[in-house]
């Protein structure tokens, strides 16, 4: 079988192309990374805990990732070449989903490795597998598609996974954003009220450790301006960027609804903004004002990430 110069020269970009971004990916484990410390005593606790069985029932980790990285333990023995390896895996799978889904490849390749590698796979291993999961799932163009077991994978491995299963109700917007803010109001009603009566339910709520949230952050405002114009421009979107504008807008309401649990909205609003990729990257938007506004936005977003990311690696050399 023969093979043509032009699939040659495909492979032969996206191996270059993940290559050079597994090279980014070291560098930024070196030096932006704010987790990386954590997850060596994340591997050898895992390493240490004799069976798999005895992992997941004594470590606080979802099932999904400790089987990862218990598995991990055994073919490696340093934690920095199993978390890398994590990672690399991570980026060239979202590499392929986004090459094999979106007609910009370049632009979103370049604003993912900005906005979301050095926070995913330089740092959050766990949160990293399930974006993974979920970037496939808002990339899909299909418009019949049970999301049911790509949530549950996803949530394997991180809490976060649970948004997929928010795209069972896709071709019912409406109804599907007035169910998660009810969810989410009675969660935060019930959750303190469970509180007072398990203690170690406190453990949970993150402001304990005097984290908040910023509801006037430059970045959650350039989302909410961003969703708003979705919303205005949804008959104007085909499924796919309509995919993308419902994770960024729901990730926006559970940012607001949710500002107890500081930590898991941070990580919620961070991962809904994967839903540009197939907002901006599909398929340019029709010239509007919101559109304007969306691509406007999106840039402010992705220079506010870049300015900080080099910012970083400057003071670190």
């Amino acid at each position: 079988m023969r093979v043509s110069k032009k699939s040659l020269s495909n492979i032969a970009t996206i191996c270059s192309a993940i290559t050079f971004s597994i090279f980014i990916l070291i560098l930024f484990t070196v030096t932006v990374s704010n987790d990386v410390g954590q997850y060596d005593l994340i591997f050898f606790a895992i390493k240490n805990s004799g069976s798999l069985r005895d992992a997941i029932f004594s470590l606080r980790y979802e099932p999904g990732f400790t089987a990862i990285y218990y598995s991990l333990s055994l073919l490696f023995s340093d934690s920095r070449a199993a978390f890398i390896a994590l990672g690399s895996l991570s980026i060239a799978l979202k590499y392929l989903i986004l090459k094999n889904n979106l007609r910009f490849i370049f632009l979103s390749w370049f604003s993912y490795v900005v906005i979301f590698l050095p926070s995913l796979e330089a740092s959050q291993i766990r949160t990293a597998i399930a974006s993974t999961i979920i970037l496939y799932s808002i990339c899909l163009p299909k418009e019949k598609y049970n999301y049911i077991y790509n949530g549950i994978a996803a949530s394997l491995m991180h809490l976060v996974g649970v948004l997929i299963f928010a795209f069972q109700l896709i071709r019912k917007p409406l109804v599907a954003v007035l169910m998660i803010s009810v969810a989410a109001v009675i969660f935060n009603f019930f959750f303190q009220l469970l509180q007072q009566y398990i203690p170690v339910l406190y453990y949970y709520r993150s402001n304990q450790f005097g984290m908040s949230i910023n509801l006037l952050s430059t970045t959650y405002l350039a989302q909410s301006l961003i969703a708003i114009c979705c919303v205005l421009n949804w008959n104007l979107l085909d499924f796919k960027q309509k995919k993308g504008a419902f994770l960024i807008i729901v990730g926006t309401i559970l940012f607001f609804l949710l500002s107890d649990f500081p930590s898991i909205v941070h990580r919620v609003r961070e991962i809904s903004m994967l839903g540009v990729f197939p907002l901006l990257f599909s398929q340019k938007l029709r010239v509007t004002l919101p559109s304007v506004i969306i691509y406007l936005s999106f840039l402010y977003y992705l220079l506010y990430h870049l300015f900080f990311l080099l910012d970083e690696i400057i003071k670190y050399i």
